[in-house]
C-alpha cells in the first residue's frame, strides 16, 4: 500500500525528458550511466539499456556493447548493455532536473561489480585513446523553451557511417544526414576546443580510474589479515592451511587478474587454481611460501571476509594437491618462506605483524617486487631478519612444520609412497 504519495513521486523516474540522444542529435530512451564529474559542475555519463526482449532473450549488441548484470538489491535492476563509444557532458543543474539521484547508475562500487567496472573503464580509455578517437562527444543542455537538446561535438566517422546505414531512409532525408556527417568530419572533428576536450575526458578517465583502485585497495587493505615481509599491510585475502588449539595458520591469496583487469605476473612460489565461491568458479593465485600465524581470538576479532580453508568445499583435490606439496617443500628446509606473527597491537585497536623468519632469497625477491625502496632500510632490515630474527624464531617454525605435517598426514603420507593426487581432504 502507498502510503506517502509525494515520497513515491520523488523517487520515480522523470519520463518527460530524455538526456539521451543519438550520433545525429535525436532522443532515445536510453539510461545513463555517470563516469566523472570534473571541477566546474559537469557531468560525463555513458548509455545503458536492457539487455533483453519481451520474451526474456538477449538482444544483438550495438558497437561492441558491454553485458553488466543485475543486481539482487538496487541498480542495475536488470541485465544491461553498455555502449562505450558515447560520451555525454551535462551540467550537475540541468542533469538533476530529470533524473532522481537515487535513480542512477554511477561507475562505483555501491552499483556495479569490480569486474563490470574495470572493464568499462579499461574499454573507455582503450577508445579514448585510439586515432583517431574511437568515440562520440555530445553537449546536452537544456533549451529557453525548457526541451533538452545535444550537440555533437566530435564523432569517429566510421561510428557515424555505421550508424546511417542502419537506417531505412528516404533519398532525400538519407541525403541531409550524409550531410551531417560532413558537416561533423570537417568541421567539428577539427574544432581544436573539441579536440581537447576528447582530451580532457581521457585524463578524467583515466584519473578518476585511478582514485577508484587507490580507494578499493585501502578499503580491502582494512580488512585484510595479511601482511608482506616488510609488515606491511596488503589488500590480501587470507587462505585457512591448518589450525592448533588457538592459532589459525594461512597463506596470502588473490583474485587472478589485478586491480586493472590484467594478469598477474607470478613467480615461482605463486600457484594459480580455481576456487568455488557463491556456485561460481573464481580462478585464484596462491603464494605458498608467505605463511602467517594468529591467535583464534584476534581472528575472530579482525576478520572481517568470508573464510576459506583449504578444503574440498572451496577447491578440487588436485589444486589442493598442488598447493600443499608446494607449501611442504618450501618449509623442508626453510629455504624459500617467509614466516609472519599477526598479532594485536598493545596501543591501538588493529593488526600489527612481526617477520619471524625469511630467507635471504626471499627477502631479495620482495624487496625487487617494490616500486621504490630505501636501499639502507633493505639492508638494515634485512640484518635484523637474517641476523637475529631467524634464529631466534626456529622453534616456532618446527611447531608449525608439526601441526602441518599432522594435518596433511594421510595425504603426505600417501604421497610420499606412491606419489599419488588421488587423497582428497
Amino acid at each position: 500500500m502507498i502510503t506517502d504519495k509525494e515520497d513515491i513521486k520523488r523517487k520515480m523516474l522523470k519520463t518527460n525528458n530524455s538526456i539521451i540522444f543519438d550520433r545525429f542529435e535525436q532522443e532515445i530512451k536510453y539510461h545513463p550511466v555517470i563516469i566523472f564529474s570534473d571541477d566546474y559542475g559537469n557531468l560525463y555519463y555513458i548509455k545503458s539499456r536492457s539487455a533483453k526482449d519481451d520474451l526474456g532473450k538477449y538482444k544483438e549488441k550495438i558497437n561492441n556493447e558491454m553485458l553488466i548484470t543485475k543486481y539482487e538489491k538496487g541498480l542495475p535492476s536488470k541485465d544491461s548493455y553498455v555502449d562505450l563509444t558515447q560520451i555525454f557532458k551535462i551540467s550537475e543543474e540541468d542533469f538533476y532536473k530529470v533524473f532522481n539521484r537515487e535513480n542512477v547508475i554511477f561507475l562505483n562500487s555501491v552499483h556495479l561489480k569490480h569486474e563490470d567496472i574495470t572493464k568499462i573503464y579499461n574499454g573507455l580509455y582503450e577508445n579514448l585513446s585510439q586515432e583517431p578517437p574511437k568515440v562520440s562527444m555530445s553537449f546536452v543542455y537544456e533549451d529557453n523553451n525548457g526541451r533538452f537538446k545535444s550537440y555533437l561535438m566530435f564523432s569517429d566517422p566510421q561510428l557515424l557511417i555505421n550508424d546511417l546505414n542502419k537506417k531505412n531512409l528516404p533519398p532525400e532525408k538519407y541525403q541531409k544526414y550524409k550531410e551531417y556527417i560532413s558537416d561533423v568530419i570537417k568541421y567539428r572533428n577539427a574544432d581544436n576546443d573539441f579536440l581537447i576536450e576528447i582530451r580532457d575526458v581521457k585524463n578524467g578517465v583515466r584519473e578518476e580510474f585511478e582514485y577508484y583502485i587507490m580507494s578499493l585497495r585501502n578499503e580491502l587493505k582494512t580488512k585484510s589479515l595479511v601482511f608482506n615481509e616488510f609488515e606491511e599491510k596488503t589488500e590480501y585475502e587470507c587462505l585457512i592451511l591448518c589450525n592448533s588449539n588457538n592459532e589459525k595458520y594461512y597463506l596470502p591469496m588473490r583474485d587472478k587478474l589485478d586491480f586493472w583487469g590484467k594478469k598477474w605476473i607470478l613467480n615461482e612460489n605463486n600457484i594459480l587454481v580455481t576456487m568455488y565461491k557463491n556456485s561460481k568458479n573464481k580462478q585464484k593465485c596462491i603464494d605458498t611460501s608467505n605463511i602467517l600465524k594468529i591467535t583464534n581470538k584476534d581472528f575472530e576479532k579482525f576478520n572481517k571476509n568470508k573464510i576459506v580453508y583449504l578444503s574440498s568445499d572451496h577447491f578440487n583435490n588436485e589444486d589442493i594437491t598442488e598447493i600443499v606439496k608446494m607449501v611442504n617443500k618450501n618449509i623442508k628446509n626453510n629455504f624459500n618462506i617467509s614466516f609472519l606473527e599477526v598479532t594485536k597491537s598493545e596501543d591501538k585497536n588493529e593488526l600489527e605483524a612481526k617477520n619471524l623468519y625469511s630467507s635471504k632469497e626471499k627477502l631479495k625477491l620482495a624487496f625487487e617486487e617494490k616500486i621504490w625502496y630505501d636501499e639502507q632500510m633493505y639492508k638494515d632490515f634485512s640484518k635484523e631478519v637474517l641476523v637475529n630474527r631467524n634464529h631466534q624464531n626456529l622453534d616456532k617454525i618446527k611447531e608449525f612444520k608439526e601441526i602441518f605435517k599432522n594435518w596433511y598426514k594421510d595425504y603426505l603420507k600417501e604421497n610420499k609412497q606412491s606419489n599419488s593426487n588421488a587423497y582428497t581432504i
